[in-house]
């Protein structure tokens, strides 16, 4: 009898020790939280312990095609109608940051700072860029600085737009 007693004693031993472990194996996985761990996004979620792809940032917000409403003005030629083109604005793939802007055969980098954003001092063909621009509704404001040997040329654009 003592000996039964015994054998039921370590079966009890042994299954309250399997429950336990399967209890804190449960709570272990059970705290794995999915969400956003990129800490540049809007959305970031420092209790996140896995990344579900929903990661949103500030970009985000200028992301689309916009077409040119009205006349763009420039310092230097003046005025030019052209109502009906079209800028692209793309996420970069060189940081979360930064977007490009492609307008008129051009192809600006750009870095973002909430609803403004900066054009980046490049050259291209030539041309130095600079600029900035924001979004306003679903305006987008832009002002282009462009100068090739010496002839500096400001040009303000104001756009609407269909954000994607």
């Amino acid at each position: 009898m003592k000996k039964n007693l015994m054998k039921i004693s370590k079966s009890i031993k042994f299954l309250a020790l399997t429950l336990m472990l399967g209890l804190v194996a449960l709570t272990y996985t059970g705290c794995n939280k999915d969400g956003c761990t990129d800490a540049t996004a809007t959305n970031f979620d420092d209790k996140a312990d896995t990344d579900d792809g929903t990661c949103t940032f500030e970009r985000d917000a200028l992301i689309g095609t916009y077409s040119v409403s009205g006349n763009i003005n420039c310092s230097q030629t003046g005025t030019t109608a052209v109502s009906g083109s079209t800028f692209v604005i793309a996420n970069s793939t060189v940081s979360t940051n930064k977007i490009i802007i492609t307008f008129l055969g051009v192809s600006l980098t750009c870095t973002v700072s909430g609803s403004a954003f900066t054009v980046d001092n490049q050259t291209l063909s030539g041309f130095a860029y600079t600029g900035n621009g924001n979004v306003a509704g679903n305006a987008l404001n832009v002002t282009i600085n462009e100068e090739d040997a010496g002839f500096p040329e400001t040009c303000i654009f104001t756009l609407n737009g269909s954000r994607q």
